[in-house]
């Protein structure tokens, strides 16, 4: 079995999608990384050194890391 997708990269609106499906994968990675960083924030909660900002820069840098830009495929 075989897809095939085609985008016109003359129009903004394939252009998303193009990326959208792009990176995926990378988006996917994105989610893993939030998902598994619930350890290291409950030893931080523990330790009584979490913060929204923290989390919220771990975050960021998950998707800086996969090269995920928000702005750029949505």
């Amino acid at each position: 079995m075989k897809a095939t997708l085609e985008f016109d990269l003359n129009e903004l609106d394939d252009i998303k999608k193009h990326l959208q499906c792009v990176k995926a994968l990378d988006m996917a990675c994105v989610l893993w990384e939030i998902r598994h960083m619930r350890k290291e924030l409950e030893w931080m909660e523990e330790q009584d050194k979490l913060s929204s900002i923290y989390v919220m820069d771990k975050i960021l840098d998950a998707f800086n890391d996969h090269n995920v830009n928000i702005d750029e495929i949505m």
